[in-house]
């Protein structure tokens, strides 16, 4: 694999979660994604967990720049 067959495949995937997220509140939202978030830095050993939790919340805080862009219709050949 390669970073930009991962990245598709990750997008991919959030696509077709998200309408199942819709409309459900940030009271539910939040503890579905901390539910999944949590599974996987299980799988850290603890040496570097916080470091692997440290580098996701970067990716994440850039991912809402191009969330906050695609509901803007900035991104319209994002995918869908």
């Amino acid at each position: 694999m390669n970073n930009v067959a991962d990245a598709h495949d990750a997008l991919y995937i959030s696509k077709l979660l998200q309408p199942k997220l819709r409309g459900l509140g940030p009271n539910v939202q939040g503890p579905i994604l901390a539910d999944l978030v949590s599974i996987f830095f299980a799988g850290f050993h603890d040496d570097v967990r916080e470091e692997a939790i440290e580098e996701w919340m970067q990716c994440m805080r850039a991912m809402i720049l191009i969330s906050e862009a695609e509901k803007c219709g900035y991104l319209k050949d994002y995918p869908k």
